[in-house]
């Protein structure tokens, strides 16, 4: 083969002027010389690296590999079903894919133990009794002078007072109570104490005999004679209509005089 040979075809068929076209024995020969100067196909050999074989041990069935869990915080286990089978649902108990909001308070609000209810039902109380305190406290705080008594020395002294001493007397009759001063039966251990007694005007003078005690009270060293009475329906009508139930009163003797203070 010649390369001049090859150029020169090349040059029909390629070039400016190419006019191979017309001859079908140059094209022929054009194609066994390019034939011939193909190069040979490259053949490469490349070595190859043997890979090393791993064994595996085939995974346990589904049933040999359950866990078992803690409970959770809900008191529910955490066991695993030990099958391959889906784990069987209890459409009853079911809990349901979004609770309810009564469900939801049930499961995240904390129920208060019987010991906190037993702590604020006593706060309660003591507050109530804290409160009754305070507003009696306050009525008593400041009574105010609603009278007066003096002595009557017109008084007939009652045979039922016993013998009358030195020192006894008879004050003004006040909203239908008689208080008497040194009544001889008043001093049980016959001592030099000084005793007051208010007596329902109307059952000491009825012809009955018999009359109640409203209430008395004796000195104590330096401190006068001092009653208190609550006004309740067991008192005469007089004294209710002028003061009313429910109000505290209190007479202290001061020598020939009682004074009498009421809480409202």
């Amino acid at each position: 083969m010649s390369d001049d040979e090859l150029r020169a075809l090349h040059a029909r068929a390629y070039g400016r002027d190419a006019d191979i076209d017309g001859d079908p024995a140059a094209i022929a020969r054009l194609r066994a010389l390019e034939a011939q100067a193909a190069p040979a196909a490259l053949v490469v050999t490349v070595p190859v690296r043997e890979v090393p074989v791993v064994s595996v041990a085939p995974a346990p069935p589904v049933e040999e590999a359950a866990t078992d869990a803690a409970p959770d915080e809900f008191g529910r286990s955490g066991e695993l079903p030990r099958t391959g089978e889906p784990p069987a649902i209890d459409a009853e108990n079911a809990e349901p894919e979004h609770p309810s909001p009564s469900r939801l308070r049930t499961l995240f609000t904390p129920r208060p133990s019987a010991p906190w209810l037993w702590l604020g039902a006593a706060c309660i109380a003591l507050a109530a009794f804290g409160s009754a305190v305070v507003v009696s406290a306050l009525r008593s705080a400041d009574p105010r002078l609603v009278a007066e008594i003096a002595v009557d020395p017109d008084a007939s002294w009652p045979e039922s007072f016993g013998a009358k001493g030195p020192d006894a007397a008879l004050f003004e009759e006040f909203a239908g109570l008689t208080i008497a001063r040194g009544v001889e039966w008043l001093s049980f251990d016959e001592s030099d104490a000084m005793c007051i007694v208010a007596i329902d005007t109307e059952e000491l003078l009825g012809d009955s005999g018999g009359f109640q005690i409203a209430a008395w009270g004796c000195d104590a060293g330096s401190f006068p004679p001092v009653i208190r009475i609550e006004v309740t329906s067991a008192q005469p009508q007089a004294l209710r209509d002028r003061f009313g139930d429910g109000t505290g009163l209190e007479l202290i003797m001061r020598g020939d005089r009682i004074e009498v203070f009421a809480d409202r």
